[in-house]
């Protein structure tokens, strides 16, 4: 399971840097300019992204919620915000 390899990092993580440190949840997918849903299912996204918000406190870790501020009513990545359905681009915001 991918939460393994999160959880083997936020050990490397508390073992290194004394710091603290912040989990970013991921960022939805689309298939408006090509299909990426295909290869990197929605319903996995938000499985992990849960996971991510659930095991934070666990670890004492900071959580950004990039999904909800990405995602529309479709539960895909806004359109606009990407050339490549999975990599936001530059948006001009004025």
């Amino acid at each position: 399971m991918i939460g393994d390899n999160f959880r083997a990092l936020c050990e490397l993580a508390e073992d290194h840097w004394h710091q603290g440190f912040i989990l970013c949840l991921l960022m939805p997918v689309s298939d408006y300019t090509k299909s990426k849903t295909g290869h990197r299912p929605p319903a996995d996204i938000l499985n992990l992204n849960h996971w991510l918000q659930s095991y934070a406190p666990d670890i004492h870790a900071e959580i950004a919620d990039y999904y909800t501020a990405l995602v529309d009513e479709k539960g895909m990545l806004r359109e606009g915000y990407s050339d490549t359905a999975c990599i936001p681009t530059h948006v001009d915001l004025n």
